[in-house]
């Protein structure tokens, strides 16, 4: 490799890793937002909950942190969505990165084999042959190992999703044998 290769080589990798450290900078900015939005929520609660504490009426003071609570969910639901999809876009960019590394080192290698199986003597084509079919396997197998780890995922997902569906009815249940329980202690 002569020197002005060598160095477009580099300016190609420095350009490379500077994207890389913006998007995780713009990334590190999308979390934080949320975290300054999750503090003045939370500063909120307290002003609203120290003034309700000022009247001593225990009924408003629960009914005040459950919806706090409540809307604490929801707002931590959001938070897993755009988490998700942000690790979603980086994972799908490194993914595009890799593939891309993986076609230039493949078409080098090719480019080797074509050079070299000039000077390679007689009847090597099988060892040229053998070297491409080896690449070739390699590559599938990464291919479908992606396909899997994808799958995966995809399955813990959707796992994931159905555990948080049956929370609420989990939840709900308890509430309303209590709700029956005081209606008919109130009856007697």
């Amino acid at each position: 490799m002569n020197p002005n290769d060598l160095m477009k080589w580099q300016q190609e990798r420095a350009k490379e890793l500077f994207a890389i450290s913006h998007k995780l900078l713009e990334t590190a900015k999308q979390l934080s937002e949320h975290q300054v939005a999750e503090m003045k929520a939370s500063m909120d609660h307290a002003k609203l909950y120290a003034k309700q504490a000022a009247t001593n009426d225990m009924a408003k003071l629960k009914a005040l942190q459950e919806q706090f609570a409540e809307d604490a969910q929801v707002r931590m639901a959001s938070y897993q969505k755009k988490i998700k999809s942000i690790l979603k876009n980086i994972e799908d960019e490194a993914v595009d990165e890799v593939e891309k590394h993986i076609n230039k080192a493949r078409d080098a290698m090719e480019q080797w084999l074509k050079n070299a199986s000039k000077n390679m003597p007689a009847g090597s084509e099988k060892f040229a042959d053998m070297i491409r079919d080896v690449a070739d396997a390699g590559h599938k197998v990464l291919k479908e190992g992606r396909k899997m780890a994808k799958q995966a995922a995809e399955a813990a997902e959707s796992s994931m999703a159905k555990m948080e569906r049956a929370k609420p009815a989990a939840k709900k249940a308890p509430a309303r044998k209590a709700a029956a329980k005081k209606a008919t202690a109130r009856r007697r």
